[in-house]
C-alpha cells in the first residue's frame, strides 16, 4: 500500500481496489487453483476494454474486419500486455479502460448520438479515473482530439471534464491529505509531482533542466516509436525476416482465400491526423512524467501504456484505406513483432 506518499493519496480508489484484489487472489488460490497472475483487473483488461474498443472503432466508421485488426494491434501492444503482467496494480490498467470509455462517449457525442445520460456516465468515468492514476489526465486530451474535429461539440463533454478537473485539483491537494491523516496515514513522503511540473511551466528551474527534459523527450520518442512499430523484429537474429517470411506467406494465402476482395473503405468520422496529434501530445506528456517522477520507465511498457490506444486507432484508420490482404499482413507483422519483443521486458 502507498498511503504514505504525498502524490499517492489521490489514488485512494486504486489503493482500496488493491486491498480487495489481495483478498480475491487469496480466495482464488485457496478455493480454485493457484494462478500467478489472476486479478480483478482482468474484468477491465480482458473483457470490458476489448468489447468497448471494438464498439468505439465502429463509431469511427470502420468495418468489422478492420475493427478486429485494430483490436489485435491494441491487445498485442506492450502497454496492454504490461497491464496483464502487472495485474496486481490497479491504477494504470483501470485508467486505460476509462480512456476507452471516454473515447467511446466522445465519439457518440461527436456524432450527436450522446444523450445527457451518456455525458453523465463519461463524467463519472473521468472523475473515477482521477483517483486511480496520474495518467488519467490524458483522458481530457482524448476527448479534445475528437471534439476539435467539430468545434460545436466543445461546450458539451470537454467542458464537463474540465470542470471536474478544476474541482479535483484543490480536493486532492487540500481535502484528501486531511482524510488520510485522520485515518492514521499522515503524509510523510517526498513525491510532489504537481510542484515540479508547475516549476517547469513557470520557468523557475535552471536551464540545464530544460536541456535534460529535451534530451529525455528525444530519446523517449525513439523508444516509443520502436515499441509501437515493432521495428526491433528487423534487427533480432532470433526472429529475422527470413524466419517470419514463411508465416507471412501462409497468412496471406489464408486471407486471399477467405476474405472478400474489393471492399470499399468507409470514411472515418474523425480525421486520422487528430489521433496523430493525440499520439504526439501523449509522447510529450509521458516524457514529462518520466522527467518529473522517479519512475524512469521509457517506452510504452507500463508507464506509457496509454499511448497504445491512439496508436491502435491510427493503425486501424490506415488499414481501412489499404487492401484487405495487405492490411492483414501488416497487422500480422505488428502483432508478431510486439509479442516477440514483449518477452524481453519480463
Amino acid at each position: 500500500m502507498r498511503f504514505g506518499f504525498n502524490q499517492r493519496c489521490r489514488d485512494i480508489v486504486s489503493n482500496l481496489a488493491e486491498v480487495a484484489d489481495a483478498y480475491f487472489r487469496k480466495w482464488f488460490f485457496a478455493t480454485v487453483f493457484p494462478h500467478p497472475s489472476i486479478s480483478l483487473t482482468w474484468i477491465f483488461t480482458l473483457f470490458l476494454s476489448p468489447i468497448l474498443l471494438y464498439r468505439a472503432l465502429g463509431l469511427l466508421g470502420l468495418d468489422p474486419p478492420i475493427r478486429w485488426l485494430g483490436l489485435s494491434v491494441y491487445m498485442a501492444s506492450f502497454g496492454y500486455l504490461a497491464s496483464l503482467a502487472m495485474g496486481f496494480r490497479f491504477g494504470k490498467p483501470v485508467a486505460s479502460f476509462f480512456f476507452i470509455v471516454l473515447l467511446y462517449y466522445a465519439l457518440k457525442d461527436r456524432m450527436s448520438r450522446a444523450s445527457g445520460y451518456d455525458i453523465a456516465l463519461a463524467a463519472v468515468a473521468f472523475a473515477a479515473s482521477l483517483f486511480f492514476d496520474e495518467t488519467a489526465i490524458f483522458g481530457i486530451a482524448i476527448v479534445l482530439a475528437i471534439a476539435l474535429s467539430d468545434i460545436r461539440r466543445l461546450w458539451r463533454l470537454p467542458a464537463v471534464l474540465a470542470f471536474i478537473l478544476i474541482v479535483y485539483v484543490p480536493f486532492s491537494k487540500l481535502v484528501l491529505p486531511v482524510i488520510y491523516a485522520k485515518a492514521g496515514y499522515p503524509i510523510n513522503g517526498d513525491y510532489d509531482m504537481e510542484s515540479r511540473l508547475s516549476e517547469i511551466v513557470a520557468l523557475k528551474v535552471p536551464w540545464s533542466n530544460y536541456e535534460e527534459l529535451f534530451a529525455t523527450t528525444r530519446m523517449n520518442t525513439g523508444v516509443i516509436l520502436a515499441d509501437l512499430s515493432s521495428i526491433s523484429v528487423l534487427f533480432d537474429p532470433q526472429l529475422s525476416l527470413w524466419v517470419i517470411a514463411p508465416l507471412i506467406l501462409c497468412a496471406l494465402a489464408w486471407v486471399a482465400f477467405y476474405l472478400p476482395r474489393g471492399v470499399k473503405a468507409s470514411p472515418s468520422s474523425v480525421p486520422a491526423y487528430m489521433f496523430v496529434l493525440l499520439l504526439l501530445f501523449g509522447i510529450g506528456f509521458h516524457s514529462m512524467l518520466v522527467f518529473v517522477t522517479p519512475h524512469k520507465i521509457w517506452g510504452v511498457y507500463w508507464y506509457g501504456g496509454f499511448l497504445t490506444l491512439p496508436w491502435a486507432i491510427i493503425v486501424a484508420l490506415g488499414l481501412n484505406r489499404a487492401n484487405r490482404i495487405l492490411a492483414c499482413a501488416i497487422t500480422f507483422v505488428l502483432v508478431v513483432g510486439s509479442l516477440h519483443a514483449f518477452l524481453a521486458t519480463n
